[in-house]
């Protein structure tokens, strides 16, 4: 009865295995989930940043456009106040140039609708 049977000998190997790989499967998964732990903690603040630089170049951008959107009209206005007082200073040139100018526009428009007509 001391002596064990073949069968005996082969359930305990296969019982000892089973428990050292379900030992094994169990270390790994620790240790899987305890390098996704870490990383998580490194991943936390670079994330904050990349965040925060991506805040950052958006304000830029639209305080960019912003200053970009006064400055043309401010020179919007100063243009209009020049033609103005030009105008004012020089009547008789200010219309003959605005005359030439819709015959410019008229003869573009009239050669553009003949050149479509054709087709």
């Amino acid at each position: 009865m001391f002596m064990k049977t073949t069968q005996e000998k082969a359930d305990s190997l296969a019982d000892q295995a089973l428990k050292s790989t379900h030992h094994a499967v169990n270390e790994a998964i620790n240790n899987v989930t305890s390098s996704v732990h870490e990383l998580q903690h490194q991943v936390k603040p670079l994330l904050g940043r990349a965040g925060e630089q991506v805040s950052s170049l958006a304000h830029n951008g639209i305080e960019h456009v912003l200053d970009t959107s006064r400055q043309m009209r401010d020179q919007a206005v100063i243009a209009s106040r020049r033609s103005a007082k030009y105008v004012k200073d020089e009547p008789v040139k200010s219309v003959l140039i605005a005359a030439a100018i819709g015959v410019a526009v008229f003869a573009l428009i009239s050669l553009f609708d003949r050149s479509n007509g054709r087709r």
